[in-house]
């Protein structure tokens, strides 16, 4: 099976699976935008504070859970 014939098998299979469940694409974006929302807070933390991305993030997940309407 060449490249090209297989590009257009994976394209169509998604293309189907599309059609099946399109709230897929939904959760996929809903994910998407978590993850720059999370990155971009974690980022402007660790850049104030002069600490590494991940301990930004976790500072920033931290601080959203404190201030959680839930709670």
């Amino acid at each position: 099976m060449s490249t090209r014939s297989t590009s257009l098998l994976v394209l169509l299979a998604c293309l189907a699976a599309l059609l099946v469940v399109p709230d897929v694409l939904l959760i996929v974006f809903a994910g998407i935008l978590l993850a720059v929302l999370l990155h971009g807070g974690g980022h402007l933390i660790a850049a104030r504070l002069g600490v590494a991305d991940g301990w930004g993030v976790g500072l920033f997940l931290l601080g959203r859970a404190s201030r959680s309407p839930f709670g």
